[in-house]
């Protein structure tokens, strides 16, 4: 009897050991932002260099800016950043545009720009909402990186509110998983 006991007890230790480790914390990574946590796509050419050391300092936020704020979209409209699914990674396709984005700012001194981030439908309101923010963040990290004042990038996550495309399919996903970059007129 002493024994059946035992083997009970030894039996619920190892279900509870198991049970347990399943609730360990996951990884603080963001999904889809590369295995070591890289805005841009170490493995492309330039990899992980295209972030100057002259970028935004960890932490550092642009002042609030409203967000009803009068943006003009169209000035700007064919240089939208698109992402993977789930993911923050700059792709290489995308980085001429981010180039000519840096190049219209240096341009055009005193413009300031909104960096709106979006996402497809898939996921919870609250995840796309911050994804989108992630995204937005990314892309003024490398803008900064590009030499852009900082202070004159702002960001904004509608998440999956704004779609450029209203369909269900792989296709209006891809176009709607965007960071779109206006210029504040107000």
């Amino acid at each position: 009897m002493k024994i059946l006991s035992l083997s009970r007890l030894a039996t619920l230790a190892i279900a509870a050991t198991l049970v347990l480790g399943g609730c360990s914390n996951p990884s603080k990574k963001h999904p889809g932002s590369g295995d070591s946590g890289d805005l841009v796509d170490p493995n492309l050419p330039g990899g992980t260099d295209a972030l100057s050391p002259n970028g935004i300092p960890a932490g550092e936020r642009p002042p609030n800016i409203d967000p009803n704020a009068d943006v003009d979209y169209s000035v700007l409209s064919s240089e939208t950043i698109y992402f993977d699914y789930d993911s923050t990674v700059v792709k290489g396709s995308e980085r001429g545009k981010l180039q000519k984005i840096a190049d219209y700012l240096k341009d055009n001194p005193g413009k300031r720009l909104m960096l709106a981030g979006h996402t497809d439908v898939r996921g919870t309101p609250e995840y796309n909402r911050g994804l989108g923010e992630r995204r937005a963040q990314t892309v003024r990290e490398y803008l900064a990186g590009l030499g852009v004042a900082p202070g004159s990038l702002f960001t904004i996550s509608y998440g999956s509110e704004k779609p450029a495309v209203d369909a269900a399919n792989e296709d209006a996903y891809s176009k709607n998983r965007r960071v779109a970059p206006g210029v504040i007129t107000k």
